[in-house]
């Protein structure tokens, strides 16, 4: 029985009332493993946080780990990474961890319920499709702008659609102003989600 229950914190929460927070929600608690999401928070809470055991999950570039890591020394018991290379990062800045306390993560994927039925490219355009946040530090889409120009310039037909939102949506809206070969979707979820996919090339 998973229970999701946020501390209400917001960007005038300052480190202070953060703990506050935490330590009135879980402070009582003992004796369990405490897992935090991308190392986040874990130096300011966890001296309070009860755990037994404490693990990070970790998922975003080792360029964004760094200083982090380097700050959890001594704090942490375990990591699960969701990729060799950030395995072997972990490993390299936190040695006191030794082979069995680092793990890979494997994210299972779900199948399309919706069996693809594309047709041949010959007389229409290849779609090509990007699903997930519209922001350029983790997912780099500031390349896309530049992809489009690459396939203008050879003059693929082609037919680009991105699903999902982000606080980078407007920056790409004011690239492509004009360009009708790209379309977006905006968030979507459950059969709009999926028919959005099974029309994609690539």
């Amino acid at each position: 029985n998973l229970k999701v229950a946020g501390l209400g914190l917001s960007w005038k929460s300052t480190v202070r009332s953060a703990r506050k927070r935490f330590q009135a929600r879980y402070g009582a608690q003992r004796d369990r493993v405490a897992v935090y999401h991308n190392l986040w928070g874990v130096p300011f809470f966890a001296d309070l946080d009860g755990a037994q055991r404490r693990i990070g999950v970790l998922h975003v570039y080792p360029r964004i780990l760094g200083a982090s890591l380097s700050g959890n020394v001594g704090l942490v018991d375990g990591m699960l990474c969701v990729s060799q290379p950030l395995k072997a990062f972990v490993q390299r800045l936190l040695p006191e961890l030794d082979e069995s306390r680092v793990a890979i993560l494997p994210l299972p994927i779900q199948r399309c319920p919706i069996p693809p039925q594309r047709m041949p490219l010959r007389n229409r355009p290849m779609v090509i499709g990007y699903n997930g946040r519209l922001v350029g530090e983790q997912k780099r889409i500031d390349r896309l702008p530049k992809l489009t120009a690459v396939l203008d310039r050879a003059g693929v037909n082609y037919r680009l659609e991105l699903l999902g939102d982000g606080p980078d949506q407007a920056w790409l809206e004011e690239q492509w102003r004009g360009n009708s070969r790209v379309r977006f979707h905006g968030r979507q979820a459950g059969d709009s989600y999926w028919s959005v996919l099974v029309g994609w090339d690539a």
